[in-house]
């Protein structure tokens, strides 16, 4: 099969595009195409690389499925020379690849690609991917504008809604007897005013356009809004950075800013735009995810299964070796920090968030004598205040995450109500992540798979070994182990 297209009757109400795959087969290929016309795309197939990268820059195409292994010009062949043209630098690429080839998905990332689907194919799961992918490049594509440099101030408007609720923290901008946000009742003595909150930006609009209407959580540097753009109509996260060093504030937020804009990783959360509000306030316009954070979720449920709990990690891992790969450590990975949309087929598509204390490699930093992360999932060397850094700390945090996500509580917290020791104990904690093994799995989760959890737990021990030259020495490592242990489970 060379060069064809099909054009269904009707376009989708969703979206309206043209999907272009990329396979010498033509028995995939034709499978793929059907699904694709099915779901009210057009579909354009060829079967060599070089048509395929002649089609791109003809232009109208929305999204590539790109086979790894093909004669002539491979897939990763044609995935550089795609990413190597200008007007295809956002175009969505999904690599069509071997079941557990590892190496091959990690390379292919490090081209470019944006997702993988494995073979064989699961096609509520090809189909989630895709249609995720094209709302990515959608909310791209309708972003503000170019990124604002840390500048000039920015006008802030006086706060319209003076009133708020105290269940779900949204503004009212009149006195009304329901929340719109959340349908709660205004308590007996009315609605709390926001001048008397700590929610201090709540109710007011940033930028000239950013009304900020919810509070929806603390970052590590910053309270976190949800925001609508008046003019567009369109939500986004607005994060608001306060710090009494205008200089530090000025150098950790270009240091956040630079690490979110450079990833560009589906799998992390994107910033479009920074404000200067005052000399010591500034604002990180973000993506707003619809969804609800991993500590949300292991709060509501305990625990994830095990399968689940790996693809979380597996998605954390991708944004982690993306960063990674550009000298950027996270330092405060954390259920908090993890995102996770539900998809249609039950699982999550997760994003990691909240580059607020990243730090780049190789480079020590001054903080004072100060901790930076979080106690139940931070590393040894963190604590020790060990400089400069590497990629092992985060190896460690992830792992004190899947451990957390599989048995329902943080690491050594079984320990610490063993001993009558106070959970919320900062120094305990510290000392747990400095000196205790960590408790087996199989004690936690019992003998249900007993070679499957054997093989969970090496890894785990592994990822949060004391001593960093005995842990994993690079993220892909652990990617690869990870995807060994889907295929199990």
């Amino acid at each position: 099969m060379t060069n064809t297209e099909s054009q269904p009757a009707t376009a989708p109400a969703h979206f309206s595009g043209r999907i272009l795959v990329v396979d010498d087969n033509p028995f995939n290929s034709d499978i793929l195409s059907r699904l694709l016309e099915h779901k009210g795309y057009r579909v354009s197939i060829v079967s060599n690389g070089h048509h395929a990268v002649d089609m791109v820059e003809q232009g109208g195409v929305d999204l590539v499925l790109l086979d790894v292994m093909m004669p002539g010009m491979n897939g990763m062949e044609v995935l550089q020379q795609i990413r190597h043209r200008p007007p295809s630098i956002d175009l969505p690429i999904i690599m069509l690849t071997a079941m557990a080839d590892t190496e091959r998905i990690l390379a292919a990332f490090a081209a470019g690609a944006d997702d993988y689907i494995t073979r064989p194919i699961d096609l509520s799961l090809a189909m989630a991917r895709i249609e995720a992918q094209l709302r990515l490049r959608e909310q791209a594509r309708s972003q503000i504008g170019e990124l604002h440099k840390i500048g000039g101030a920015e006008r802030v408007k006086p706060r319209t809604s003076p009133f708020y609720c105290p269940i779900c923290i949204s503004c009212h901008a009149t006195y009304v007897a329901q929340c719109a946000t959340c349908n709660a009742t205004a308590p007996q003595g009315g609605w709390p005013r926001i001048h008397e909150s700590a929610f201090t930006h709540l109710g007011q609009t940033v930028g000239g356009r950013y009304f900020l209407e919810q509070f929806i959580g603390r970052g590590s540097v910053g309270q976190v809004y949800r925001a609508r753009d008046i003019d567009l109509g369109r939500e986004f996260a607005v994060k608001i950075v306060a710090a009494s060093d205008k200089e530090g504030l000025r150098h950790q937020t270009l240091l956040e800013v630079s690490a979110q804009v450079r990833l560009e990783n589906p799998y992390v959360v994107k910033i479009y735009q920074v404000l200067m509000l005052e000399d010591d306030v500034c604002a990180l316009v973000m993506d707003f995810v619809r969804g609800f954070s991993l500590e949300q979720v292991l709060d509501a449920h305990g625990s994830l299964p095990p399968w689940l709990a790996l693809d979380v990690a597996r998605q954390v891992a991708l944004a982690l070796h993306s960063a990674h790969a550009m000298g950027i450590l996270h330092r405060d990975v954390k259920p908090g920090n993890i995102m996770l949309e539900p998809m249609p087929t039950r699982d999550y598509f997760a994003r990691l968030l909240d580059f607020g204390i990243v730090q780049i490699m190789g480079r020590p930093v001054d903080e004072q004598s100060s901790i930076c992360g979080t106690p139940a999932y931070i590393s040894p060397e963190q604590i020790l205040g060990e400089q400069p850094l590497d990629v092992r700390a985060d190896i460690y945090s992830l792992g004190a995450v899947l451990y957390h996500t599989l048995v329902g509580h943080a690491p050594f917290e079984d320990l610490m109500q063993a001993r009558n020791e106070p959970s919320s104990a900062v120094m305990v904690q510290l000392q747990h992540q400095l000196f205790s093994r960590l408790p087996p799995l199989r004690a936690k989760l019992g003998d249900q798979d007993g070679e499957q959890i054997a093989a969970l737990d090496a890894l785990l021990q592994r990822m949060m070994a004391k001593e960093r030259d005995e842990r994993h020495q690079d993220i892909s490592e652990v990617l690869q182990e990870i995807m060994e242990l889907l295929d199990r489970f």
